[in-house]
């Protein structure tokens, strides 16, 4: 459990490493639409291989997480939430390239605190419902990909 987030968080940094490659650099400014493009593919793969079971408190968690995103944009708030409540190495791969690419344009301080949002769920999960904090996951990157990541 703990390895998985500790896995998809390295990504963050490894992406603000690859930012430094100026092959990337220019990649970068060349492809930031088609960046844009994948990232939004991506969160939809995420989000479907989160629903697998929907039942009400998911329906609840994602109306929270739909509301929440509107005060918390950042993505790796609900991408926690997401791989706090499943654990799969296919949504653990595909949110280990979701944080790569993500992070290439990002600066450290930037990172740094996606870093703690990435890992702040895992604390709640004993807590609250993981139903109810899947749902916010879903919530929070649906509005992330309609508002634009």
């Amino acid at each position: 459990m703990f390895s998985e987030l500790l896995i998809a968080t390295l990504a963050l940094y490894l992406g603000l490493l690859l930012k430094k490659s100026r092959v990337i650099q220019d990649e970068i400014k060349d492809g930031k639409k088609y960046i844009q493009i994948f990232l939004k593919t991506l969160l939809i793969i995420i989000i479907i291989i989160a629903l697998k079971e929907i039942n009400i408190l998911l329906i609840i968690g994602i109306i929270i997480g739909i509301i929440l995103g509107f005060f918390i944009k950042q993505i790796q708030l609900y991408l926690g939430l997401i791989l706090s409540t499943i654990f799969s190495l296919s949504l653990v791969s595909i949110i280990f390239i979701f944080n790569l690419i993500d992070s290439t344009n990002k600066d450290l301080r930037k990172i740094s605190l996606r870093t703690i949002l990435f890992l702040i769920p895992i604390l709640f999960v004993t807590f609250i419902n993981p139903h109810l904090l899947l749902g916010i996951g879903i919530g929070g990157s649906l509005l992330a990909i309609y508002k634009g990541l």
